[in-house]
């Protein structure tokens, strides 16, 4: 938010430029892009765009199933204490986005076997049952495992309307290693 605001504040006729803290990461941050792009090319005007994804921001939903603690101990992210117990307990932790734009735990997958399908249920615990929504899945080298988890949500949540699988960036592959699967959840 800080650089986006920082370029825009560069730019000539600034004013014309509304920067918006997404409240989000990965996933979440393209979906509403997506989002505002498609306000956008149906005819709204600036001040409508704002406003729409000004009510999409808090409705839309990040979740992230780590590939290894190892990667997060190894750019200091997360101590060395810290990751042996989920470790040696078999927990794989779940990041989400909070409220406030942070990234926090927020709940843990208990046991190394269909680590998927408990990602499913983690995920659609937190969806409305009738609710339409748009479901993008980010992977760290993992396309094979986010597609079938997109298969296995789409089983779960009949309602999701439109979704995509692509490759998450390289700050997050760094910090969460290969495996990590992001799931950005929106209403529709």
């Amino acid at each position: 938010y800080n650089a986006a605001q920082s370029a825009a504040d560069r730019v000539q006729n600034s004013s014309a430029i509304e920067v918006l803290d997404s409240g989000n990461a990965s996933i979440g941050q393209g979906l509403i892009a997506i989002f505002a792009a498609e306000l956008a090319a149906r005819g709204f005007d600036a001040a409508r765009i704002v406003a729409a994804v000004r009510k999409i921001i808090p409705l839309t939903r990040t979740y992230a199933r780590i590939g290894s603690l190892d990667y997060a101990v190894r750019g200091g992210r997360v101590k060395p204490a810290v990751r042996s117990i989920p470790n040696m307990l078999g927990l794989s932790p779940v990041l989400a986005n909070q409220a406030d734009g942070r990234i926090a735990p927020a709940g843990m997958l208990f046991g190394r076997r269909n680590r998927r399908d408990k990602l499913v249920r983690f995920v659609t615990r937190r969806m409305k049952g009738d609710q339409p929504y748009r479901v993008g899945i980010g992977h760290a080298n993992a396309e094979t495992e986010a597609h079938d988890l997109l298969d296995r949500l789409r089983r779960a949540h009949p309602q999701i309307e439109r979704a995509f699988v692509m490759p998450v960036g390289s700050t997050l592959t760094g910090h969460g290693g290969p495996g990590t699967l992001v799931v950005g959840i929106q209403p529709s």
